[in-house]
């Protein structure tokens, strides 16, 4: 199964990572391009999955920036032939009272949170 997980270094992300590579859908090993902007995490949760058999491809970058969807898509298809999920998980949270969010930062959580699994949505079935 081919998979594309972004926000893959922590959390949910690695969670999900992991969970298909435990689970092998009819007894393939899973083949993730895993996405995030943290590096040095994403290369620490390559290296615990790599152990278990998977193949795994690397994407460092902020999904902020809406070049990048295109990006992971695209190096999913160069990697892998093709895209069998996509796990649009990658999220940003900013603690801080309303009446202190600004607007530039509003619109960061937005590309992040909304913008990114639309891009990513509209690249993966543009394939």
């Amino acid at each position: 199964m081919k998979i594309i997980v972004t926000g893959a270094a922590s959390g949910i992300g690695r969670a999900a990572a992991k969970l298909f590579v435990d689970k092998p859908h009819d007894g393939r090993n899973a083949e993730l391009l895993l996405a995030d902007r943290d590096a040095k995490a994403l290369d620490d949760a390559a290296t615990e999955l790599r152990t278990a058999g998977a193949r795994i491809d690397l994407l460092v970058g902020d999904l902020a920036d809406p070049a990048v969807p295109q990006k992971i898509i695209a190096a999913a298809e160069a990697a892998f032939g093709g895209i069998d999920v996509l796990v649009s998980n990658a999220g940003a949270i900013h603690a801080t009272p309303i009446k202190d969010l600004s607007l530039s930062e509003y619109d960061r959580l937005f590309a992040i949170n909304a913008r990114a699994t639309l891009l990513l949505a509209q690249a993966a079935t543009a394939r």
